[in-house]
């Protein structure tokens, strides 16, 4: 009789060693962008991924919730969808698990590469033709991989399938644009309660059929900033500094002037972008009228002001 419980006692052991006990809990994480263009504010980077400074991820088996800055996204296995809400905008857009078809270049994984929040850390690398993922994870925790194994968004799947629903504490995401790192801050333990991962009671709406940006645009449109061009030039400029050949009726010097038009409407980091020198009263004069008009308004994403890069010919013409 001991024997047999003895038996059982080993036999319970080894079947809880076995037993997999699936992460449920909050982690932290520090979001930092480097960008790879000069007209690329990291703020407008960061923007355009749809994240802020911080993300806090909550999951429980079934569910994961992301808020990052101004944008809150919801895994719900059980549909397999993913729907995100934008503080400024009242929808609810979705992304169905299948949705992404790009093409999967490459992966990779590699063991013990990193060590995030004293934890060391394998790596899993997948590329596409837009961008490369590389993730940082940990064997210690783990989610149920049947929660995202159907999820190929950004072909998470595949991270799923080839790291078994561990807990990833890095992700480094590149694309020609910039850099995007989010590092795990702190790892929290604990029961959470269904009602985290309530939907809110919004319009919902096809995430991939949405244009989700507004262009920068000058107060009464287009033919209002060029009123603006012609009426501020100082004509004198061009009968002084714009060289008139003999015999000659006229003659003309076009500048292309490059600037930014930051989150509140306003014009900076002026230049000229022409390639042969220009006279510097004609660029002062071009640079001035760009400087001083009115503010503009503003390029948007995902309902977020942001910086946008802006060109604009300004001609100078003196007539005989």
């Amino acid at each position: 009789m001991k024997k047999l419980i003895l038996s059982l006692l080993i036999i319970s052991l080894i079947k809880s060693g076995f037993s997999q006990e699936y992460f449920e809990g909050v982690l932290s994480y520090k979001i930092s962008a480097t960008t790879r263009l000069r007209t690329l504010p990291e703020k407008t980077f960061k923007t355009l991924m749809g994240v802020g400074d911080e993300m806090t991820c909550y999951i429980k088996k079934g569910f994961m919730k992301q808020v990052s800055g101004f944008a809150t996204n919801y895994y719900i296995a059980s549909e397999k969808r993913i729907y995100t809400k934008f503080d400024k905008i009242d929808t609810l857009y979705y992304r169905d698990f299948d949705s992404d078809t790009s093409l999967l270049l490459d992966s990779k994984k590699t063991d013990g590469v990193r060590t995030v929040c004293n934890i060391s850390c394998n790596s899993f690398m997948l590329k596409t033709h837009a961008y490369k993922s590389s993730y940082y994870y940990t064997v210690q925790y783990r989610t149920d991989p049947n929660d995202g194994i159907e999820n190929s968004v950004a072909h998470y799947n595949e991270f799923i399938k080839a790291c078994g629903g561990s807990l990833w504490l890095m992700s480094i995401f590149e694309n020609p644009a910039g850099i995007l790192t989010d590092s795990c801050t702190k790892i929290e333990k604990r029961k959470l309660d269904d009602a985290i991962f309530k939907l809110p009671d919004l319009p919902k709406k096809d995430f991939t059929k949405t244009k989700f940006s507004t262009p920068v645009k000058f107060p009464g449109g287009q033919n209002e900033w060029i009123n603006y061009l012609s009426k501020s030039i100082n004509s004198k400029i061009a009968a002084q500094y714009v060289s008139l050949p003999k015999g000659e009726p006229s003659a003309s010097v076009r500048l292309m002037v490059g600037f930014i038009i930051n989150e509140n409407g306003q014009t900076s980091e002026i230049e000229i972008l022409n390639e042969e020198p220009v006279h510097p009263k004609l660029a002062e004069e071009a640079i001035r009228v760009i400087r001083e008009s009115p503010n503009w308004i503003p390029a948007t994403v995902y309902g977020e002001n942001v910086t946008a890069a802006f060109k604009q010919p300004i001609t100078f013409r003196v007539d005989r």
